[in-house]
């Protein structure tokens, strides 16, 4: 089980290395066209960071009222 994950770390640090060097191969207009832009050598969104969304649980709500509901 932890040889697994082991591989699955180096197999996601790769990709990411790979997105990387993808994305650095292209000028600053075109990555502000897809919401990135370049920092001392790394690529960073436009929007700031962003929260792993993978750890967030999704809870289901009851909708709110809306003013068109009547």
């Amino acid at each position: 089980m932890i040889f697994i994950a082991l591989l699955n770390s180096v197999k996601q640090y790769f990709v990411s290395k790979h997105t990387e060097q993808s994305l650095k191969s292209l000028d600053a207009h075109s990555l502000r066209d897809i919401g990135f832009y370049q920092d001392n050598g790394r690529i960073r969104p436009l929007s700031g960071t962003q929260p792993d969304q993978s750890n967030l649980a999704i809870h289901p709500s009851k909708p709110k009222a809306q003013p068109s509901d009547g």
